[in-house]
């Protein structure tokens, strides 16, 4: 490796730029099974986009469809761009 190999930044880059790209191709964009991959500390909830509020939206009533309907999470890809938080994400992905 080279000197500018061993910089955090090097590896940053890599997955940013190379193994998310993958794995989001990999999943067909869905953030919540990369997430099962990665960890939340590369991906996670938007709580601002995600809304739960519309469960009283419909009718009471028993349908095997309903939960079609109902509002899903929407993931994101974190933006990491500190040491520390690069630290931290590989920290949480490998469970320590």
């Amino acid at each position: 490796m080279s000197e500018q190999e061993e910089k955090w930044e090097f590896y940053l880059r890599a997955f940013r730029d190379k193994i998310i790209p993958l794995l989001q191709e990999y999943f067909y964009g869905d953030y919540a099974k990369m997430c099962l991959v990665i960890g939340k500390g590369y991906v996670d909830v938007n709580a601002a986009l995600s809304d739960d509020s519309d469960d009283n939206f419909f009718a009471s009533a028993e349908h095997d469809a309903l939960d079609d309907f109902k509002a899903k999470k929407v993931w994101e890809i974190m933006s990491i761009t500190t040491e520390q938080e690069f630290s931290t994400a590989l920290v949480t992905l490998l469970n320590k």
